[in-house]
């Protein structure tokens, strides 16, 4: 995204809302089979790990083990059975996390569909509800127009912009990324 980064991290990625084994290979794919990026996936951690302590115990001592320094939750809803719209799970979600994990992190959760009317700006919509966004420093919400053509609305305390995305038409690997400088959504 025209960003050059200033350290690379070794980062693992908790891929839970995928196949098995689907996560690993689009990385092969991406070309980073030789980046310091990590993988555990549904076969590594099942799914709703965070609801299971036993489960949960056995996750922290796999990221200690690998060295991470950086963690990729992907995907919320896959990790957790727990009512995330209401406050006392959602708190209670996020202790669970950072119990597991308590450094820097990307926490994935998709967004709602649209009810008819809404728009795509509005943080509730775009995040699902409003007890993450509340705790994030920013959020990212991605939106697919068609199978080559994106958008990533980027929200924060530092940074409000849009991204234009472009795909691989072969891959459907996304290939780059502009700034918008046109009306938000």
């Amino acid at each position: 995204m025209a960003w050059k980064p200033v350290r690379v991290f070794k980062t693992l990625y908790i891929q839970v809302d995928a196949p098995p084994g689907d996560w690993y290979k689009q990385l092969i794919q991406l070309g980073l089979n030789g980046s310091p990026t990590l993988t555990l996936d549904r076969s590594d951690v099942g799914l709703f790990v965070l609801d299971d302590e036993e489960r949960r115990s056995r996750l922290t001592a796999s990221i200690a083990a690998c060295g991470a320094e950086v963690v990729v939750w992907d995907a919320l809803e896959k990790l957790t059975v727990r009512k995330l719209n209401e406050r006392e799970e959602c708190q209670t979600t996020l202790r669970d996390m950072h119990r597991v994990w308590s450094g820097p992190s990307v926490v994935i959760h998709h967004p709602r569909k649209l009810k008819e009317g809404a728009r795509w700006d509005n943080l509730d919509e775009a995040a699902g509800h409003h007890y993450l966004t509340a705790d994030a420093s920013s959020l990212l919400t991605l939106k697919k127009e068609n199978r080559i053509k994106g958008l990533l609305k980027v929200i924060g305390r530092l940074e409000e912009s849009l991204w234009r995305l472009d795909r691989d038409p072969k891959t459907y690997a996304w290939i780059s990324a502009s700034k918008d400088e046109g009306p938000t959504l």
